[in-house]
C-alpha cells in the first residue's frame, strides 16, 4: 500500500530501532525468528539495485530476482515440512535475499572504482534526500498503520483476513510497478535535459500500458475471488473473498500513482508536491481506519485504505495534467473497463461450470487473457500491438 514507491533503500536507519524492540517489547519465544529475519534488515541497507536502475540495465535486476525467487522456492519446498518450520521458512527468505543483494555488488564492482568523497561535495545532496525522506516515513506509517489499528481494536483474526488480501493485491500490483521502475530513469533524463516532448510521449505511453495491464488484473480478480481463496488460503480464510472484492481496485490506484507519482513529479523534482499527497493520505487513512474500523473490522481497514490512495492520487494527477493527455487517457480507461467487463461475465460462467477451485482457477485465468487480448487484437488496439513488437524484438535478441 502507499503508493508502493521503492523505499528499501531508505531503511537503514530502522537497524538500531529494529534490534531494540526485538530485545525490549517481545516475548522471549518470538526473539529467535525476528533475529533470523534481520538478514531482510541488512539486505535492505545494501541494497544497490537503485544504481542499475540508473544505468537502465535491467536485465541484471531480473536475473537476480528470478534466480533467487526460483531458489527459494525450491529451497523452501525441500526443507519446510509443517507449520513448525517457521524458523527454516524465514531463514530461507531472510537469507536468499540477502545472498541476492551480493550478486549485485559483484556486478557493481566492475562499473565503479574507489574516490575519496569530500564533505564540499555531498553535502549539496542533503537536502535533495530530506525532501525525499519525508514522503517515505509517510509511506512507512501509511502502509502499517491499517495493520496496527486493527489488531489493537479487533484481534489478530481480523488483521490475518486483512493481510492476505492485501498480499494478494500487493502481488499482482508488482507487474504494474516495474513498469515504472523501467520508465523512471529515462523520465528523469528527459527532464533533465528538458525535452518535455519525449517526457509527455513517456509518461503517456507508461499510462496507457499500465492502463491496459491493470484494468483486467483488477476485474479479473475480482471475477477469479471465490475459488482462488478455499484453495490458495485454506478453510477460515473465506472471508478474504469479499475483501478482496474491494481491495481489487487498490491495483488501478496503485498502478496510476506510480506513474504520477514516481515516474513523473519525483522525476520532475516535484518532491514536495509528492510529499504532500503521500502525507495527506496518510493523515486520512489514520482517521478514516479509527472510525471504520470500529464499525466494519477489516473491511473498515480496506475501505479506510482505498479512499486514502485515491485522494493521494487525485493530488497526483491535479499536478500533472499538464503532461498527461487526460482525453486519451479516459478513452482509453472506457475501451480496457468495457472489455474487462465483459470478461468477468465470462470468468462467472467458468466458476458456474467448474466446482473445484484450482482446476476452476486455472480455467478461468485462461479463458480471461485469451478473451482480453484476442477483443485487443480485433480492435487493433495501438498498445497492445507495440507490446507485441517488443516481444519480437526480445526473440530476435535471445
Amino acid at each position: 500500500m502507499g503508493f508502493k514507491c521503492n523505499t528499501n533503500n531508505y531503511n537503514g536507519h530502522y537497524g538500531f530501532s529494529y534490534i531494540l524492540f526485538v530485545f525490549f517489547f517481545l516475548p522471549a519465544e518470538d526473539i529467535l525468528l525476528y533475529l533470523v529475519e534481520i538478514f531482510l534488515l541488512f539486505a535492505s541497507l545494501i541494497d544497490i539495485s537503485w544504481f542499475f536502475e540508473g544505468l537502465e540495465e535491467f536485465k541484471i535486476i531480473a536475473m537476480r530476482n528470478i534466480s533467487i525467487k526460483v531458489i527459494g522456492v525450491f529451497l523452501i519446498f525441500l526443507l519446510v515440512r509443517d507449520s513448525t518450520d517457521i524458523l527454516i521458512y524465514a531463514g530461507i527468505l531472510s537469507v536468499t535475499t540477502l545472498v541476492g543483494q551480493g550478486f549485485l555488488w559483484k556486478e557493481l564492482f566492475k562499473k565503479v572504482s574507489y574516490r575519496k568523497v569530500k564533505w564540499k561535495g555531498v553535502k549539496g545532496y542533503i537536502f535533495d534526500i530530506l525532501k525525499l525522506w519525508i514522503p517515505t516515513i509517510a509511506i512507512k506509517i501509511y502502509s502499517s498503520i491499517d495493520k496496527v489499528l486493527l489488531g489493537i481494536i479487533t484481534n489478530d483474526v481480523q488483521v490475518g483476513l486483512y493481510t492476505s488480501a492485501q498480499n494478494i493485491v500487493t502481488l499482482v500490483t508488482t507487474i504494474t510497478s516495474t513498469l515504472t521502475s523501467v520508465s523512471l530513469p529515462r523520465t528523469a533524463n528527459c527532464y533533465k535535459n528538458n525535452n518535455m516532448q519525449e517526457l509527455r510521449k513517456i509518461a503517456n505511453l507508461s499510462l496507457g500500458m499500465v492502463s491496459l495491464i491493470a484494468l483486467p488484473m483488477t476485474l479479473g480478480l475480482i471475477g477469479i475471488r471465490n475459488t482462488l481463496v478455499p484453495w490458495f488460503f485454506g478453510k477460515g480464510y473465506e472471508e478474504v473473498s469479499t475483501l478482496l472484492l474491494v481491495s481489487a481496485w487498490f491495483i488501478l490506484t496503485v498502478s496510476w500513482s506510480n506513474i504520477f507519482g514516481n515516474q513523473i513529479l519525483l522525476a520532475c523534482g516535484k518532491e514536495k508536491i509528492y510529499s504532500i499527497a503521500v502525507v495527506i493520505s496518510a493523515v486520512e487513512n489514520i482517521i478514516l481506519s479509527i472510525v471504520l474500523i470500529y464499525k466494519i473490522q477489516a473491511m473498515g481497514a480496506v475501505i479506510a485504505s482505498i479512499l486514502a490512495e485515491y485522494t493521494g492520487m487525485i493530488i497526483m494527477l491535479v499536478n500533472v495534467r499538464n503532461i498527461i493527455d487526460i482525453h486519451g487517457w479516459i478513452k482509453l480507461i472506457l475501451r480496457y473497463s468495457f472489455i474487462s467487463a465483459v470478461m468477468l461475465l465470462l470468468l462467472h460462467f467458468v466458476e458456474a461450470l467448474i466446482s473445484y477451485s484450482f482446476v476452476a482457477t486455472f480455467v478461468q485465468c485462461i479463458v480471461g487473457i485469451l478473451f482480453y487480448f484476442s477483443m485487443l487484437l480485433v480492435i487493433k488496439d495501438k498498445n497492445i500491438f507495440l507490446i507485441l513488437d517488443y516481444v519480437k524484438k526480445l526473440i530476435r535478441k535471445s
